[in-house]
C-alpha cells in the first residue's frame, strides 16, 4: 500500500500534464521546458522526499542487496564487453541498455 501512496503524486502530476496538453494550455515549446524541469528537478526531489519519509526498518534488505549485486555484475559484464575487441559496438549498446 505504501508503494501505491508513493506513486500517487507522480500519477497525479502526469495526468495533470496530459490534461493541460490536451487543452492546449501552453505552446509546444513551453512544454519542452516544463518536461526538462520535471525530469531534472521535480521528480528527483519527489523521490528524495518519499525516500526521506520511508520506514527503512521494514525494508527487505536481502532483496535490495541481491538486486544491487545483480546490477553490479551486469555493469561489470557491460564494461568487459565494451573493452573486448571482438564484441561489435551495436552488441555492446544492447548489453548496456538491457542492464
Amino acid at each position: 500500500m505504501n508503494f501505491l501512496l508513493a506513486l500517487l503524486p507522480v500519477i497525479a502530476i502526469v495526468a495533470l500534464g496530459r490534461f493541460m496538453a490536451w487543452r492546449d494550455v501552453l505552446p509546444e515549446a513551453g512544454w519542452r521546458g516544463i518536461e526538462r524541469i520535471c525530469y531534472i528537478l521535480i521528480f528527483p526531489a519527489l523521490i528524495v522526499r518519499v525516500l526521506a519519509n520511508a520506514p527503512f526498518d521494514e525494508a527487505p534488505w536481502r532483496i535490495a542487496l541481491a538486486l544491487i549485486g545483480a546490477q553490479l555484475v551486469m555493469t561489470l559484464l557491460g564494461w568487459m564487453a565494451a573493452l573486448s575487441k571482438s564484441t561489435a559496438r551495436p552488441s555492446v549498446g544492447s548489453i548496456i541498455q538491457s542492464n
